[in-house]
């Protein structure tokens, strides 16, 4: 079995990575919230707080035995700094974002690219990181370049790409309307839809953390 860890932030595309990896790739299971929160800070140490919301009593002692031979894989992913923004818009259920707090999530997604560009560079062997942007427009590329990485075995001779989905934010899965939702998804990205759920204020502050 080969152990692999998703780290990013809040609404990054997590729970869609974690099926893509587990669909596509043979003895695969994804950890979430073990070794850390997923949507904390990259770390690689077992010295964190264990979470075993679905393991049995057992596990931790038969996964720490199998680190010891078996390395935990790391993947990294994140939106860019304005189609985040326009995520937690949603998650928040505000239409414009105050300029306080839209400071401080620009702020807290800096250095959490800074964590994972550090990250990655210590840990080449073990880690990759995987742009949303890029996971979307064309899933299949980034998959063959974790299994080239992780040298990971197929589960299929095609990929399965969008036969299911996330719910955004939920960790339950829903079929239907995929294809519709996987449309919508890819157009929001390469059209840089994002850009329109966003103030010109909240563009004056972003613009001043990264390019638009």
């Amino acid at each position: 079995m080969i152990y692999i860890k998703i780290w990013g932030l809040k609404r990054s595309g997590t729970n869609y990575l974690r099926w893509l990896l587990e669909e596509n790739f043979r003895d695969t299971k994804v950890l979430m919230d073990i070794f850390g929160w997923k949507h904390g800070p990259p770390v690689v140490t077992q010295d964190q707080r264990f979470w075993w919301p679905e393991w049995k009593p057992g596990t931790m002692i038969h996964l720490t035995q199998q680190l010891l031979t078996s390395p935990v894989k790391h993947v990294l992913i994140s939106k860019c700094l304005p189609n985040w923004i326009a995520s937690m818009k949603r998650y928040y259920e505000m239409s414009e974002l105050n300029p306080g707090l839209l400071h401080h999530l620009c702020m807290e997604y800096v250095g959490r690219q800074t964590q994972f560009d550090i990250f990655t560079q210590i840990h080449p062997d073990t880690s990759v990181y995987i742009p949303y942007e890029g996971m979307i427009e064309d899933p299949g590329f980034l998959l063959a370049a974790v299994q080239d990485r992780f040298d990971l075995t197929r589960s299929h001779d095609l990929w399965h790409l969008s036969e299911h989905r996330f719910e955004r934010g939920n960790d339950g899965m829903k079929a239907t309307d995929c294809q519709v939702k996987a449309k919508f998804d890819a157009e929001y990205v390469t059209g840089k839809l994002y850009l329109n759920d966003l103030s010109d204020a909240e563009k004056m502050i972003i613009g001043g953390y990264c390019e638009l």
